[in-house]
């Protein structure tokens, strides 16, 4: 299945779905927002048992945690709320945007700023890559 999936290109959606139905994405949300309360070293554990079988597979996985914990380290409780739950149940993903061109995936030297504007935040930027960019919600 991995190498059709690498051959064909293909986004992992069968599988992540097992993935949801077997709580995999409950792990590393807190139980206040339907998750199983596990922390990094849970999901840790489920990326390197994902990673002997597909890396790819995992990486998708992993995104989505990626993408979960600035949501549940610096959201508000609004945010949490509309958010971690579909995420725990795996019926949203998250994409992870750090790669630019210029900084690989060096967090310190990207140039991606954010501006605070009335009703939101402008971006200014470039990314080369967006792990999950074209399959997530989040």
């Amino acid at each position: 299945m991995r190498a059709e999936l690498d051959e064909k290109e293909e986004f992992p959606w069968a599988i992540m779905q097992d993935l949801a139905s077997s709580d995999m994405f409950r792990v590393f949300i807190p139980e206040q927002f339907e998750g199983l309360g596990g922390g990094c070293l849970d999901l840790c554990l489920v990326v390197e048992e994902l990673s002997c079988i597909c890396s790819g597979v995992a990486l998708c996985y992993a995104a989505t945690a990626l993408g979960a914990f600035p949501i549940l380290e610096h959201g508000t409780e609004a945010q949490k709320q509309k958010y971690l739950p579909d995420v725990a149940a795996g019926k949203k993903l998250t994409a992870f945007a750090l790669t630019e061109s210029t900084a690989g995936s060096d967090a310190s030297a990207m140039k991606t700023t954010a501006e605070k504007v009335p009703g939101g935040y402008v971006l200014n930027g470039t990314k080369q890559f967006i792990t999950n960019g074209g399959e997530a919600e989040i």
